[in-house]
């Protein structure tokens, strides 16, 4: 399922939105709980599409593997207490592509 391209700082109405935006390549900023999130991409050597995604600004970024473009695992990483997939339409979106 593909989504309408929204504007830049519009939020996300639901965890498939996101799912499909990552999917297509789309970067985000975002606030979540008083910090500042961010999310990028990238390639590893052998091909396979990498996620980076942590706190902005800090050495919190973590590295995410995606094997079979399987986006979902994302959804299974959590922000505090909460896991993505449950609390992204909370998200204030500062930044969005796609």
């Amino acid at each position: 399922m593909s989504f309408p391209i929204k504007n830049d700082n519009d939020p996300f109405e639901s965890y498939d939105e996101f799912l499909d935006n990552i999917s297509r390549g789309g970067e985000i900023e975002f606030c979540y709980d008083s910090k500042k999130y961010t999310l990028t991409h990238g390639k590893a050597e052998d091909g396979c599409h990498l996620v980076f995604f942590g706190v902005a600004s800090s050495d919190e970024i973590g590295e995410y593997r995606i094997e079979n473009n399987d986006f979902d695992i994302l959804g299974d990483l959590k922000l505090g207490d909460n896991y993505i997939r449950s609390i992204v339409t909370k998200f204030e979106v500062l930044f969005r592509c796609f």
